[in-house]
């Protein structure tokens, strides 16, 4: 029967665990002080758990590698975090199973710094982010709970995927060409998908100009295909009029004010001078 000899020496700090056969014998010296493990021998490639240099605890070409710092798993390299794991197959590279299948297992649970949750992970397949998550490379919001999404939208053509969320405030501008500027500006809008929600008021000056009153600088322009906007009604006029905003054409970022019950007329700016109007409605952007 085999037996396993081991023999101390001292090689200057490093220990050597060197298997020989020795008529059926393996031989492992060992250094009488502490050092860095060092090992030689085929026979601890097995596996892919490589022997190791004096640089290495396992070799960089195996499986398994550990280089004092980081530790990997697969046929990565390490460095790129302090544990990585890498696989070429299909197979899963990393495969955590629980005991059971309700909310009470955990199957993961990531904390922060200060071990407060961060992410985990059920028996029932749901999971739990504690604060933001975001989508296509956004930077989560360090504020609040939520999804961030990025700020230019990553559209996908997935007709049940939600790929954009936005609120803001925007500037209503003249567009009727009479170079009008408004006082008593307030306007915001919100973005889902290709929906958008606008509500603002704004005060015309005093003018003569009978041109159509017509407010641009929407945030998003209406998209190709969408004419008109679903019509909405202003929230407040002093102008007498009964008048509600109305898109006109694809692709543009302005609206009129339509007159109710003169589906062919737009309230002008002399109708509109020195009035405060308010008005919400919403649209389909491209």
């Amino acid at each position: 029967m085999a037996s396993i000899v081991l023999t101390a020496a001292t090689l200057g700090g490093t220990t050597a665990i060197t298997p020989t056969d020795q008529s059926g014998a393996i031989t492992l010296t060992l250094p009488s002080t502490g050092g860095t493990l060092q090992t030689s021998g085929a026979g601890f490639t097995t596996n892919g758990v490589a022997y190791a240099t004096s640089t290495s605890a396992l070799a960089t070409g195996s499986n398994l590698k550990f280089n004092g710092t980081y530790l990997g798993v697969g046929s990565g390299t390490t460095g790129l975090g302090t544990v990585e794991i890498q696989t070429t197959s299909t197979t899963a590279a990393l495969w955590v199973q629980t005991g059971g299948t309700t909310s009470s297992y955990t199957v993961a649970d990531f904390r922060t710094g200060s071990n407060a949750p961060a992410l985990t992970i059920f028996g029932n397949a749901t999971g739990a982010f504690y604060k933001t998550v975001a989508v296509g490379g956004a930077t989560p919001s360090t504020s609040g709970s939520g999804i961030t999404f990025p700020a230019t939208q990553d559209a996908s053509s997935n007709a049940n995927t939600l790929d954009d969320y936005e609120e803001g405030t925007w500037t209503p501008t003249d567009y009727s060409g009479a170079g009008l500027t408004f006082t008593g500006i307030a306007a915001a809008y919100t973005k889902i998908g290709r929906q958008v929600f606008v509500n603002g008021t704004v005060t015309f000056p005093s003018t003569a100009s009978t041109a159509a009153a017509n407010l641009g600088s929407l945030p998003f322009p209406y998209g190709s295909g969408t004419d008109y906007t679903q019509q909405g009604s202003p929230i407040r006029n002093n102008a007498s009029l009964s008048i509600q905003p109305f898109g006109l054409n694809a692709g543009v970022s302005n609206f009129v004010f339509l007159i109710i019950g003169q589906y062919t007329n737009y309230a002008s700016n002399l109708q509109m001078s020195g009035s405060t109007v308010g008005f919400s409605f919403n649209y389909y952007t491209a």
